[in-house]
């Protein structure tokens, strides 16, 4: 028995009964049955689940075959209602949302304060373990440099 066989068979088993896999893997599939007794258990559980399951109401076929051949005209009474003007609408709420998120743009002569920056700052930003432990993000700051982010905050 090899488990990684044994695990792709097991798998591929649902679609082995109901004939659906592909000429190559059925034949994987075949002679890994005939060689694995547990696999051939799993098999005959698949096999009477797949047995037992229920047919398809009567008359589905033909209600099937009706809408296709209809040609997929619609059986509401919303006909006429022009689908564009919904397509429209979506991309209106899609537009106003983006907007929203991004808000306004940042004025191009603005500065990036230098803690903010990657350079020059060193590592501010915690890292993983720290943020497990509930370490300040604040402990490697400077007096100086939490000075400024007061001021920057407007306190």
């Amino acid at each position: 028995m090899n488990d990684s066989r044994c695990a792709f068979v097991r798998e591929a088993l649902p679609a082995y009964v109901g004939r659906s896999l592909s000429p190559g893997d059925e034949r994987e599939v075949s002679a890994h049955l005939a060689g694995c007794g547990e696999c051939r258990s799993e098999m005959e559980v698949v096999t009477l689940l797949h047995a037992s399951r229920p047919g398809a109401p009567a008359g589905l076929i033909d209600r099937i075959q009706e809408a296709v051949a209809s040609d997929g005209a619609p059986s509401s009474g919303r006909r006429g209602v022009p689908g564009w003007g919904l397509a429209a609408a979506a991309v209106a709420v899609l537009a106003l949302g983006i907007g929203r998120t991004l808000g306004p743009a940042t004025p191009a002569g603005e500065a990036i304060p230098e803690y903010a920056s990657a350079e020059g700052a060193g590592n501010l930003w915690l890292a993983e373990e720290r943020l497990s432990t509930w370490v300040p993000a604040f402990d490697d700051l400077s007096d100086e440099a939490l000075v400024q982010l007061l001021e920057e905050l407007g306190t």
